[in-house]
């Protein structure tokens, strides 16, 4: 079989099954180290396993993870809302946190205006936005209190956000996906999992949170 042919988040080998790709918009990316490597549309690859299923508009579990997003009155972080109605309000929108903040300069002005890392470039490892979140620390400095309990309901919806974006990047495949979770253009590891599982995984998060907020009161 030709790479052409190949389905998005197709797995698929090369070199006599030597090597084990998984098909992105990028090209292949290696399951065992995951970096992505470019493939010619006329080279020749061994699909492995049944071409996944994808879907070319939002699906039902999709709109459900957004309305969980879009309805969350816990959103504290300017870019993180903005990002996820700008999704909401757009299907194809594919671009992570920080690119899309960098590329609406009304959302970055306000989120420097409060004092949030804000990205300055693509790839800007100084200053990233969605690392920031993920370690509750999105201005920076380490929280605490009720300031700490905010960052964490920050950090739980983008993490649901990000997994819709990866949804959509990788073609809304049904059942379990594989891919990659990233520390700015470096890849950290490769997950394989599904959007239900990370809406079934915010639904418990927040309980958690929620529980833990209740104790400190």
């Amino acid at each position: 079989m030709k790479y052409a042919d190949l389905t998005l988040s197709q797995q698929f080998s090369t070199g006599n099954g030597e090597y084990w790709f998984i098909k992105t918009r990028d090209g292949g990316t290696a399951l065992e180290t995951g970096i992505t490597v470019s493939f010619h549309p006329d080279d020749d690859v061994t699909p492995e396993g049944e071409a996944p299923v994808l879907h070319t508009t939002p699906t039902e579990i999709e709109r459900c993870a957004l309305t969980l997003l879009v309805t969350a009155t816990n959103i504290q972080h300017p870019g993180l809302l903005a990002w996820v109605h700008q999704m909401a309000q757009d299907p194809n929108e594919m671009r992570t946190l920080d690119d899309f903040v960098f590329e609406t300069a009304t959302v970055a002005t306000k989120c420097r205006e409060f004092g949030f890392i804000t990205p300055t470039k693509h790839y800007d490892r100084d200053n990233w936005m969605a690392g920031a979140i993920l370690e509750r620390k999105p201005r920076g400095a380490m929280l605490h209190g009720a300031k700490r309990m905010m960052a964490e309901y920050d950090r739980i919806n983008l993490i649901l956000a990000m997994a819709v974006c990866d949804y959509r990047y990788a073609g809304r495949p049904s059942g379990d996906q594989t891919h990659q979770v990233r520390g700015m253009d470096s890849v950290l590891l490769n997950v394989s999992t599904s959007l239900a599982a990370e809406v079934a995984n915010y639904h418990r998060n927040t309980i958690n949170t929620i529980y833990n907020e209740m104790r400190m009161a």
